[in-house]
């Protein structure tokens, strides 16, 4: 029997299927942005603060596990937690990728943001007892005129300290 017009459907179901991932804004693990909704909302302060001339900072938190056992566990969704608990409702969070999230924080000049960074590696994360074996790495860095969203995310891409 003749399968083209299955083959056909069966490509167009996966075009649409990958449309639709490319939409999503929500990472399905954590609840937060995912990296396109987060990278998109990076762009649009970007563009305010250029305008306005506003304080914007950011921070990279990245979780790192070498420290950890196999039979020692902690869900991101205890990490996205801790992160919501300590900021504003006008920030925003997301998550770049498998280990690191990214924290908008808009009209927050960077030693603020650096403080804030401090706060969540060393009091609220790395004393949690959900984190045992797990370190939390955190590099801030506020936008500078001239600034786009690439220029903003390589000083991020910093060695963590």
């Amino acid at each position: 029997s003749d399968v083209t017009e299955q083959n056909r459907l069966r490509q167009e179901a996966g075009m649409l299927h990958d449309r639709l991932r490319f939409l999503e804004t929500k990472d399905p693990e954590t609840g937060l942005l995912n990296r396109n909704a987060i990278l998109q909302a990076l762009d649009g302060q970007i563009t305010r603060s250029r305008r306005y001339g506003n304080p914007l900072s950011v921070i990279k938190l990245r979780l790192d596990s070498s420290a950890a056992t196999p039979s020692q566990s902690i869900g991101r969704r205890d990490i996205t937690e801790e992160i919501n608990h300590r900021l504003r409702w006008a920030d925003q969070v997301g998550r770049l990728d498998d280990r690191c999230f990214l924290l908008i924080l808009p009209e927050t000049p960077v030693a603020d943001a650096e403080s804030l960074a401090r706060r969540l590696v060393d009091e609220s994360m790395y004393a949690s007892t959900r984190m045992a074996g797990w370190a939390l790495h955190a590099v801030a860095t506020g936008w500078q005129r001239g600034d786009d969203c690439r220029r903003l995310l390589q000083r991020l891409s910093e060695p963590y300290p």
